[in-house]
């Protein structure tokens, strides 16, 4: 009886053995899962910082560039600021000096008439000049046409031909500096007689008799 009490106590130890192997496999199944799962865990959460640190980047990035792009605007205002104030002064100063300047009454300038005169040349030049200063012209073409409303005689005539031939291809008087040489080298005499010559050598027969004695009579003015 002793014996047979003796062999169940053991069976049942082995039994309880048995069951307690189980759950402590099933519990190291457990820890190994939850092993797993941590370390899974901490592969996400090292990604998240990597993703975390790359977009920290890119914003910082971002940042300095619009800082950039906001200092540069800065400057650029700055620099438009001190344009616009130089150009209220400059404008100022010239509504004063128009306001200030008292009117001037300019004697009536004498007509050229085209004599080939190196001091009536000088003389209109010089009293064209004066007028201009006077009157605060600055624009060349202006200027130009200025100079012919004053031509009369052959210097008129001069004009006349010199604008036909601009209108029809020729070359066009744009400064104050090119009408002057023009208008020298057809009136100063030395000049004149140089050009007249020139021309004259230029003539060739291939053009009509109209228009070889037009530019013949042309240069004889």
């Amino acid at each position: 009886m002793e014996t047979r009490g003796r062999v169940r106590k053991i069976s049942r130890s082995r039994d309880m053995l048995s069951t307690l192997n189980g759950r402590v496999a099933k519990l190291e199944g457990s820890i190994g899962d939850v092993n797993e799962t941590i370390k899974e865990v901490d592969e996400c959460n090292t990604e998240l910082e990597t993703r975390h640190d790359q977009l920290k980047d890119q914003v910082t990035k971002k940042n300095d560039a619009l800082e950039a792009m906001v200092s540069t605007l800065k400057e650029q205002l700055e620099e438009l600021k001190r344009e616009l104030n130089i150009y209220k002064i400059a404008f100022g100063n010239r509504v004063l000096v128009a306001t200030s300047m008292p009117k001037i009454d300019i004697p009536l300038l004498k007509e050229f008439s085209g004599m080939r005169s190196r001091k009536d040349v000088k003389n209109f030049l010089w009293g064209m000049g004066q007028y201009f200063r006077v009157k605060g012209i600055m624009n060349d073409a202006i200027k130009v046409n200025i100079y012919a409303m004053y031509f009369i005689d052959v210097a008129w005539l001069w004009w006349c031909r010199r604008s036909i031939d601009e209108r029809r291809g020729g070359t066009s008087i744009g400064t104050r500096r090119e009408f002057h040489r023009e208008f020298k080298a057809q009136f100063y005499l030395e000049y004149a007689k140089d050009e007249t010559r020139a021309k004259l050598r230029r003539l060739i027969q291939q053009l009509t008799v109209r228009e070889y004695v037009r530019e013949f009579s042309e240069l004889m003015l």
